[in-house]
Protein backbone atom coordinates (compact mmCIF):
# COMPACT_ATOMS: atom_id res chain seq x y z
CA UNK A 1 0.00 0.00 0.00
CA UNK A 2 1.32 3.45 -0.90
CA UNK A 3 1.10 5.58 2.24
CA UNK A 4 2.50 8.74 0.69
CA UNK A 5 -0.85 10.31 -0.35
CA UNK A 6 -2.45 9.66 3.04
CA UNK A 7 0.55 10.89 4.98
CA UNK A 8 0.99 13.95 2.82
CA UNK A 9 -2.67 14.86 3.35
CA UNK A 10 -2.31 14.49 7.11
CA UNK A 11 0.91 16.44 7.49
CA UNK A 12 -0.01 19.24 5.11
CA UNK A 13 2.88 20.98 3.36
CA UNK A 14 5.63 18.82 4.85
CA UNK A 15 5.83 16.71 1.68
CA UNK A 16 9.57 16.20 1.96
CA UNK A 17 9.15 14.56 5.37
CA UNK A 18 6.23 12.52 4.05
CA UNK A 19 8.49 11.27 1.27
CA UNK A 20 11.07 10.32 3.89
CA UNK A 21 8.45 8.20 5.66
CA UNK A 22 7.49 6.55 2.39
CA UNK A 23 11.17 5.87 1.69
CA UNK A 24 11.38 3.91 4.95
CA UNK A 25 8.37 1.84 3.92
CA UNK A 26 9.87 1.19 0.51
CA UNK A 27 13.15 0.09 2.09
CA UNK A 28 11.23 -2.39 4.23
CA UNK A 29 9.40 -3.77 1.22
CA UNK A 30 12.66 -4.09 -0.68
CA UNK A 31 14.09 -6.15 2.19
CA UNK A 32 11.08 -8.45 2.11
CA UNK A 33 9.75 -7.25 5.46
CA UNK A 34 6.02 -7.05 6.13
CA UNK A 35 5.04 -3.41 6.43
CA UNK A 36 1.77 -3.68 8.37
CA UNK A 37 3.35 -2.53 11.63
CA UNK A 38 5.25 0.31 9.97
CA UNK A 39 2.18 1.51 8.11
CA UNK A 40 0.05 1.43 11.25
CA UNK A 41 2.65 3.45 13.16
CA UNK A 42 2.97 5.94 10.30
CA UNK A 43 -0.78 6.52 10.24
CA UNK A 44 -0.95 6.70 14.05
CA UNK A 45 1.83 9.27 14.26
CA UNK A 46 0.36 11.42 11.51
CA UNK A 47 -3.14 11.28 13.00
CA UNK A 48 -1.77 12.40 16.38
CA UNK A 49 0.05 15.31 14.81
CA UNK A 50 3.54 14.01 15.52
CA UNK A 51 6.06 15.95 13.43
CA UNK A 52 6.81 13.96 10.27
CA UNK A 53 10.56 13.99 10.87
CA UNK A 54 9.98 12.27 14.22
CA UNK A 55 7.62 9.78 12.58
CA UNK A 56 10.26 9.03 9.98
CA UNK A 57 12.98 8.59 12.60
CA UNK A 58 10.81 6.25 14.65
CA UNK A 59 9.87 4.21 11.59
CA UNK A 60 13.49 3.85 10.52
CA UNK A 61 14.44 2.56 13.98
CA UNK A 62 11.48 0.17 13.89
CA UNK A 63 12.46 -1.02 10.42
CA UNK A 64 15.93 -1.87 11.69
CA UNK A 65 14.41 -3.72 14.67
CA UNK A 66 12.18 -5.70 12.32
CA UNK A 67 15.19 -6.56 10.17
CA UNK A 68 17.06 -7.80 13.27
CA UNK A 69 14.05 -9.87 14.27
CA UNK A 70 13.75 -11.31 10.76
CA UNK A 71 17.44 -12.27 10.74
CA UNK A 72 17.07 -13.89 14.15
CA UNK A 73 13.91 -15.88 13.42
CA UNK A 74 14.72 -16.97 9.88
CA UNK A 75 12.34 -19.66 8.65
CA UNK A 76 10.36 -19.49 11.91
CA UNK A 77 8.83 -16.24 10.65
CA UNK A 78 7.59 -17.61 7.35
CA UNK A 79 4.02 -18.46 8.31
CA UNK A 80 0.75 -16.55 8.24
CA UNK A 81 1.46 -14.72 11.49
CA UNK A 82 4.79 -13.40 10.24
CA UNK A 83 3.96 -9.71 10.65
CA UNK A 84 2.73 -10.17 14.23
CA UNK A 85 5.65 -12.42 15.17
CA UNK A 86 8.26 -10.08 13.73
CA UNK A 87 6.68 -7.09 15.47
CA UNK A 88 6.67 -8.97 18.76
CA UNK A 89 10.27 -10.13 18.34
CA UNK A 90 11.36 -6.60 17.42
CA UNK A 91 9.74 -5.30 20.60
CA UNK A 92 11.44 -8.02 22.63
CA UNK A 93 14.86 -7.19 21.19
CA UNK A 94 14.28 -3.50 21.77
CA UNK A 95 13.33 -4.22 25.41
CA UNK A 96 16.57 -6.15 25.94
CA UNK A 97 15.33 -9.72 25.56
CA UNK A 98 17.90 -12.28 24.48
CA UNK A 99 17.90 -14.01 21.12
CA UNK A 100 17.79 -17.54 22.60
CA UNK A 101 14.74 -16.68 24.72
CA UNK A 102 12.90 -15.22 21.72
CA UNK A 103 13.74 -18.27 19.61
CA UNK A 104 12.52 -20.54 22.38
CA UNK A 105 9.16 -18.78 22.52
CA UNK A 106 8.92 -18.72 18.73
CA UNK A 107 8.78 -22.52 18.88
CA UNK A 108 5.39 -22.33 20.63
CA UNK A 109 2.22 -23.39 18.85
CA UNK A 110 1.26 -21.11 15.93
CA UNK A 111 -1.62 -19.50 17.81
CA UNK A 112 0.50 -18.79 20.88
CA UNK A 113 3.92 -17.84 19.61
CA UNK A 114 3.30 -14.20 18.64
CA UNK A 115 1.35 -13.46 21.87
CA UNK A 116 4.03 -15.29 23.87
CA UNK A 117 6.86 -13.24 22.36
CA UNK A 118 4.86 -10.03 22.77
CA UNK A 119 4.10 -10.87 26.40
CA UNK A 120 7.78 -11.59 26.94
CA UNK A 121 8.66 -8.20 25.43
CA UNK A 122 6.21 -6.41 27.71
CA UNK A 123 7.47 -8.23 30.81
CA UNK A 124 11.11 -7.44 30.01
CA UNK A 125 10.22 -3.80 29.31
CA UNK A 126 8.55 -3.67 32.73
CA UNK A 127 11.77 -4.76 34.41
CA UNK A 128 11.02 -8.45 34.90
CA UNK A 129 14.03 -10.79 34.80
CA UNK A 130 14.15 -13.06 31.79
CA UNK A 131 13.92 -16.41 33.68
CA UNK A 132 10.80 -15.28 35.55
CA UNK A 133 9.17 -13.98 32.38
CA UNK A 134 9.84 -17.25 30.57
CA UNK A 135 8.54 -19.30 33.51
CA UNK A 136 5.26 -17.39 33.54
CA UNK A 137 4.74 -17.90 29.80
CA UNK A 138 5.65 -21.59 29.92
CA UNK A 139 3.19 -22.22 32.74
CA UNK A 140 0.44 -20.55 30.74
CA UNK A 141 1.35 -22.72 27.74
CA UNK A 142 0.59 -25.84 29.78
CA UNK A 143 -3.03 -24.84 30.40
CA UNK A 144 -5.94 -26.22 28.41
CA UNK A 145 -6.49 -22.77 26.86
CA UNK A 146 -2.96 -21.34 26.66
CA UNK A 147 -3.90 -18.04 25.03
CA UNK A 148 -6.51 -17.19 27.66
CA UNK A 149 -4.19 -18.37 30.43
CA UNK A 150 -1.40 -16.16 29.13
CA UNK A 151 -3.66 -13.12 28.94
CA UNK A 152 -4.90 -13.70 32.48
CA UNK A 153 -1.40 -14.13 33.89
CA UNK A 154 -0.10 -11.04 32.14
CA UNK A 155 -3.06 -8.98 33.33
CA UNK A 156 -2.48 -10.15 36.91
CA UNK A 157 1.23 -9.44 36.76
CA UNK A 158 0.89 -5.95 35.30
CA UNK A 159 -1.95 -5.11 37.67
CA UNK A 160 0.24 -6.05 40.63
CA UNK A 161 3.15 -4.05 39.24
CA UNK A 162 0.86 -1.04 38.85
CA UNK A 163 -0.11 -1.42 42.49
CA UNK A 164 3.53 -1.18 43.52
CA UNK A 165 4.24 -4.85 44.17
CA UNK A 166 7.88 -5.91 43.80
CA UNK A 167 8.68 -7.48 40.46
CA UNK A 168 9.45 -10.89 41.99
CA UNK A 169 6.14 -10.95 43.88
CA UNK A 170 4.13 -9.86 40.84
CA UNK A 171 5.75 -12.55 38.69
CA UNK A 172 5.25 -15.29 41.27
CA UNK A 173 1.59 -14.44 41.79
CA UNK A 174 1.00 -13.94 38.09
CA UNK A 175 2.59 -17.29 37.21
CA UNK A 176 0.80 -19.23 39.95
CA UNK A 177 -1.96 -21.60 38.85
CA UNK A 178 -5.49 -20.42 39.37
CA UNK A 179 -6.88 -20.93 42.84
CA UNK A 180 -10.40 -21.28 44.16
CA UNK A 181 -11.73 -18.24 46.06
CA UNK A 182 -10.35 -18.02 49.62
CA UNK A 183 -12.37 -19.92 52.20
CA UNK A 184 -14.37 -18.25 54.93
CA UNK A 185 -12.13 -16.68 57.51
CA UNK A 186 -9.18 -16.65 55.09
CA UNK A 187 -9.74 -13.22 53.66
CA UNK A 188 -12.37 -14.20 51.11
CA UNK A 189 -15.51 -12.21 50.50
CA UNK A 190 -18.87 -13.54 51.58
CA UNK A 191 -21.17 -15.11 49.03
CA UNK A 192 -24.49 -13.43 48.40
CA UNK A 193 -27.85 -15.19 48.46
CA UNK A 194 -29.27 -14.64 44.98
CA UNK A 195 -32.85 -14.26 46.29
CA UNK A 196 -32.33 -12.00 49.31
CA UNK A 197 -29.05 -10.32 48.36
CA UNK A 198 -27.85 -10.93 51.92
CA UNK A 199 -24.62 -12.60 52.93
CA UNK A 200 -24.86 -16.37 53.11
CA UNK A 201 -23.99 -18.08 56.34
CA UNK A 202 -20.55 -19.72 56.44
CA UNK A 203 -20.44 -23.48 55.86
CA UNK A 204 -21.39 -25.48 58.93
CA UNK A 205 -23.42 -22.70 60.53
CA UNK A 206 -27.17 -23.26 60.54
CA UNK A 207 -29.52 -20.37 60.14
CA UNK A 208 -30.66 -18.89 63.42
CA UNK A 209 -27.76 -20.41 65.31
CA UNK A 210 -26.36 -17.63 67.49
CA UNK A 211 -22.98 -17.53 69.04
CA UNK A 212 -22.86 -18.53 72.68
Amino acid sequence: MNYLPLLAALVGPAHADARTVEAVLQAARAAGLPTETLEAKAAEGAAKGVPPDRVAGYLEALRLDLARADALLGDRAADADRAALLAAAAAALRAGGSGPAILELAESTPTLRAPAVRGFADLIAAGCPEPGALALIHRAAQESDPSAALRARLETTFSLLAQGEPVATALDRGAAPDHAPPAWGAGGSKDKDQETGKDKEPPGKAKGHDKK
